[in-house]
């Protein structure tokens, strides 16, 4: 292992702020190892979000390839999350019902559950520890009204089980069939499926790279594209 390259790696991480990707060209060194040395040293949000808006302005392979680097190192934050977090009972039941009930998504936090408990556990979690604030978060629900329930009773249920402003509220989607079956099934779900989604690839990515960590995956590439 080229460990002479070791603080050079750092100082150009602390003074540069350059990415692992920047560093391993600059060094000739493999990514993992400058992943290893500088693990101690996340960028800014702010760094990192200047380098998503710069990838945004170049053109085909070398935007995707930028853009997907910004990803990487949104997942390596969040394994150093888990490091110091592991043991936070909350963090990790937050991730594992995002990786549970989800959706593999790169650049969207995005759940869908029937119970609200369930839900108001997960935002308690988003919240905590990635300040998402509720204004931010999109309700969108997917009901019948084969319930005795009207579609502004069930919308009411939900904004006051999640504690959720009424702006957060989207298009509710009603079915008033069941599309398997003429004979729907009643009071099973009365409230239906409630999805919560905010936009952040920062978010998703940290989330990612902490349930890498939690459940030992080793596979670098998934969920980054």
């Amino acid at each position: 292992m080229k460990t002479q390259e070791k603080p050079e790696a750092r100082r150009l991480r602390i003074e540069e702020q350059l990415s692992i990707k920047a560093i391993a060209a600059r060094l000739s060194v493999a990514k993992s190892t400058v992943s290893l040395w500088v693990r101690d040293l996340p960028l800014s949000d702010e760094v990192l979000q200047q380098k998503q808006l710069v990838g945004a302005t170049r053109g085909g392979k070398t935007r995707y390839d930028d853009a997907r680097a910004i990803r990487r190192e949104y997942q390596q934050a969040g394994r150093e999350m888990a490091v110091s977090l592991e043991d936070d009972p909350l963090f990790v039941a937050g991730c594992m019902m995002h990786w549970a009930e989800g959706a593999k998504s790169r650049n969207t936090v995005n759940i869908s559950n029937t119970s609200p408990h369930f839900l108001r556990l997960w935002l308690r979690f988003i919240q905590r520890f990635f300040n998402v604030d509720p204004k931010d978060i999109a309700l969108h629900i997917h009901c019948y009204l084969n319930n005795g329930k009207t579609q502004q009773q069930i919308e009411r249920h939900w904004l006051k089980q999640l504690d959720l402003p009424r702006s957060c509220l989207r298009k509710t989607t009603v079915v008033t069939k069941h599309r398997f079956s003429t004979f729907a099934k009643k009071n099973k779900h009365p409230y239906g499926v409630a999805r919560l989604r905010t936009g952040s690839t920062e978010v998703v990515q940290k989330i990612w790279g902490a349930i890498k960590l939690l459940a030992d995956i080793y596979e670098e590439d998934q969920w980054l594209d």
